[in-house]
């Protein structure tokens, strides 16, 4: 398995990440990043993407998301609160402790863990929800 740490542009630089196995699947985690790159990763990798998981709505987090959703048909899911708040269509729930297997890799938490505008409550939820776990291989 693979993890890619990928930046936005200017003048967020907001953080991306897609993940790629060795059975040929891949997920991307928020929208920042153009599908060029992407799609260049996944030839790459000889990978097909399988889900695109937001980690919240801010502009800065699907600043591609457009682009990337033309070029592709993966489901897109989000918490409900941002579906809701930001009026995001056409995207899935998901729920807190629901466990998604793709292939090699099991995604069972999807949070921010930085934000312009996140709090230090934020960041304490985010650092007792992860508190011993792997966060990647």
């Amino acid at each position: 398995m693979k993890v890619y740490h990928l930046m936005g542009s200017a003048p967020y630089y907001t953080n991306c990440y897609l993940m790629t196995d060795n059975q040929g699947n891949a997920v991307l985690f928020d929208c920042s990043i153009r599908w060029e790159k992407i799609d260049a990763i996944l030839k790459n990798d000889k990978a097909e993407l399988k889900a695109i998981f937001m980690t919240h709505g801010h502009h800065d987090h699907r600043e591609c998301w457009d682009e990337v959703r033309a070029n592709c048909d993966a489901p897109v899911y989000m918490g409900r609160h941002d579906i809701l708040q930001f009026h995001m269509e056409d995207v899935k729930e998901y729920k807190e402790k629901e466990t998604f297997e793709i292939g090699e890799m099991k995604i069972d938490q999807v949070c921010i863990g930085s934000c312009t505008n996140s709090s230090l409550q934020d960041m304490l939820k985010v650092a007792a929800l992860l508190k011993g776990r792997t966060i990647s291989p």
